[in-house]
């Protein structure tokens, strides 16, 4: 249908198509007309731009989305809030940044994007952190309903995390002036966000402080190389049991190792199986300079009130290399806020 209301507008088949495409995709996704507009006046042909409006072909479809999807218990607020995505990703695609693809940042800018590695994963996850936190009835209904469970939209559940109860680890290979620097500047300039956090610099904490890490603790972050695995190794993270929220903020943190016909493993499915709800980390190598503003960022809106994932969508435009340090942090897991 849509396709004869373009004849008009080009001859070319393929342009049609093209152009069918980033319409549904933007009205679909995008829920203010004003917002639709502007993105299209950005990545359509200025003569095709024109005519769609001269048509009234972007407002006709706008109504017919608006009949179609919106209920009438749907409030405006909730239109505008952000949505979190999960992607599941292969063993040959979880190296790619999707997270920064022009048709995520641009249509996708309020989606928050998470990943996982299996549906299953997701059910075990919802079912151990989100019947933990619902009422006798709603957890009775989830136990005697056999088929995977499923979040109501209007329920969009946060994994709610106290950022009081952290625990830092900078620079324990001792090999990271400027990154410890940084960290000590940021913890006399702003003393309010981690006062009450326990930690170490220059060292990595033993065995005991390591369980009772896990134990009680909600927040763990690690400023140094790589994931840390070469003080904690992976089969020692999958012996504990925890909810942290953990951000690995050294190179290549997240990146999963081909184990030939198995599935990929790494340190964040380690963390995922202890139970942990969430894992900052970057995909290859990145600089300290940026990586080290970033982290200091989403700390400050984690303190805030924001959810990590919509800490990290903002928070990497603060880095220069954008394509090199802004795109490889991803975040594996649960949505994760402050209570």
């Amino acid at each position: 249908m849509i396709d004869d209301l373009l004849i008009p507008l080009t001859n070319s088949p393929q342009q049609r198509r093209f152009i069918e495409f980033f319409l549904h995709q933007t009205i679909f996704y995008l829920s203010s007309l004003d917002d639709i507009r502007q993105e299209l006046s950005i990545n359509l042909p200025s003569s095709i731009y024109s005519q769609l409006v001269s048509s009234r072909l972007i407002e006709r479809l706008f109504e017919f989305k608006q009949r179609t999807y919106t209920t009438t218990t749907s409030s405006s607020s909730n239109l505008r809030s952000p949505q979190n995505l999960l992607l599941f990703l292969d063993n040959h695609l979880h190296i790619f940044p999707w997270e920064q693809l022009h048709c995520m940042t641009s249509l996708f800018r309020r989606i928050v994007i998470y990943r996982l590695p299996s549906l299953l994963l997701l059910d075990g996850m919802h079912k151990y952190y989100y019947n933990n936190s619902s009422s006798e009835t709603e957890q009775q209904i989830n136990i005697e309903n056999n088929d995977m469970t499923i979040i109501p939209m209007e329920k969009t559940f946060y994994h709610h995390i106290d950022v009081d109860k952290g625990y830092y680890i900078v620079d324990p290979g001792n090999d990271l002036p400027r990154t410890k620097e940084r960290f000590r500047k940021f913890q006399n300039e702003k003393p309010d966000l981690i006062e009450k956090w326990n930690g170490v610099i220059e060292r990595f904490p033993t065995n005991d402080a390591i369980k009772d890490i896990f134990k009680s603790k909600d927040v763990l972050l690690y400023m140094g190389h790589g994931s840390g695995s070469q003080f904690y190794p992976v089969d020692d993270v999958q012996k504990n049991s925890s909810r942290l929220c953990v951000l690995l903020m050294g190179c290549s943190s997240a990146r999963l190792q081909s184990l030939g016909d198995f599935e990929v493993f790494g340190m964040p499915f380690a963390y995922l199986t202890c139970g942990a709800a969430t894992i900052l980390g970057c995909l290859w190598d990145v600089t300290d300079r940026d990586i080290d503003s970033l982290t200091f960022f989403l700390l400050e809106q984690l303190k805030a009130g924001a959810s990590l994932g919509e800490a990290l969508r903002y928070g990497r435009d603060l880095c220069k290399l954008k394509c090199l340090n802004g795109a490889a942090p991803v975040i594996y897991g649960l949505p994760v806020r402050a209570r």
